[in-house]
């Protein structure tokens, strides 16, 4: 699987979202690598993924949309099982 680095979105935008797509949006937050020095890139390739959105999970960038994702969630309404 091919990962890609994820947009940073502003929060007004989120809360439009359907949940699908809120959960698909944390998949790919989840999934991103630690961080640069642990991972097998380059640092051309390092470089370039951050400058298209969040590449890491050490990303100050990440730490925020993960929250913001994560309190939109939290305030959608649930369904019991």
């Amino acid at each position: 699987m091919r990962r890609r680095p994820v947009p940073v979105l502003p929060v007004d935008e989120l809360q439009s979202w359907t949940t699908k797509r809120l959960l698909g949006r944390l998949h790919a937050l989840r999934i991103l690598e630690e961080s640069a020095e642990l991972s097998d890139m380059t640092p051309a390739e390092t470089a370039d993924w951050s400058s298209r959105g969040i590449g890491f999970k050490s990303e100050a960038a990440w730490s925020e949309a993960y929250q913001d994702l994560k309190r939109i969630l939290d305030d959608q309404e649930h369904i019991p099982r």
